[in-house]
């Protein structure tokens, strides 16, 4: 009898750490949303959202910095497994770059409202998935540098950096509605190649016309009356 009991107990404790979980996560996705939409929205604009009491939704989080904490944490392990998702299918690192750029870019869209409010990145584990992936995209650049893919004359650091920038701006751009979010990878991948990609070393050519200053007459020459 009291072996039944403790088993109904335990069902029962299960169910409701269940049900708690499952009002956890539609707040997340509440929030998300919300968020995306306005990202000074207020935590009752929130809670509405995820129909749930702003009582209920202040004992699954205590404030609005911990709620954001949890998103950041989320983002960062969404980018790690949209990079790994990628990984098995690629041939070198510049591919890879490529794969990582544009996977990140349309997971990211949807946590964009993060990276604009500076209280993220006030928290300390924040910051270190922040340091760690930055670290790993840094050794990747290194590595498309080698296969000579990237110019060796800019920086690793600023490199990454304007990845980073890149992304935040196809970000920016999705919620402002000025570019569609399935053409954002492309747009990326494009500016970013173009100011960065390594060229063919130039070579010298035979003149094929007059220069430019070959092409001004002369103070006492007459102008071509035919052009």
């Amino acid at each position: 009898m009291f072996e039944v009991q403790a088993r109904g107990q335990k069902l029962e404790s299960r169910l409701r750490g269940s049900k708690k979980q499952q009002r956890r996560q539609r707040i997340l996705e509440a929030a998300k949303e919300v968020l995306r939409q306005d990202p000074d929205a207020s935590l009752a604009t929130v809670a509405k959202a995820a129909e749930v009491g702003r009582a209920t939704l202040y004992r699954h989080f205590e404030n609005r910095d911990q709620l954001l904490e949890v998103l950041a944490e989320e983002a960062m392990n969404a980018f790690d497994r949209a990079a790994a998702g990628v990984r098995g299918g690629v041939s070198g690192a510049q591919q890879w770059l490529d794969e990582i750029i544009r996977v990140v870019v349309a997971t990211g869209a949807q946590y964009h409202f993060l990276w604009v409010d500076p209280s993220v990145m006030r928290s300390e584990r924040v910051e270190e998935l922040y340091r760690r992936q930055r670290k790993e995209m840094r050794a990747l650049v290194e590595a498309v540098k080698a296969e000579g893919a990237l110019r060796l004359d800019v920086s690793t650091g600023w490199i990454v950096s304007a990845i980073d920038a890149l992304m935040f701006g196809a970000w920016e751009a999705i919620r402002r509605g000025d570019i569609a979010p399935n053409d954002a990878p492309d747009l990326v991948m494009e500016t970013f190649l173009g100011g960065l990609a390594r060229r063919p070393e130039a070579t010298t050519a035979e003149p094929q016309g007059p220069t430019v200053l070959q092409a001004i007459p002369k103070e006492d020459e007459p102008l071509d009356s035919t052009g």
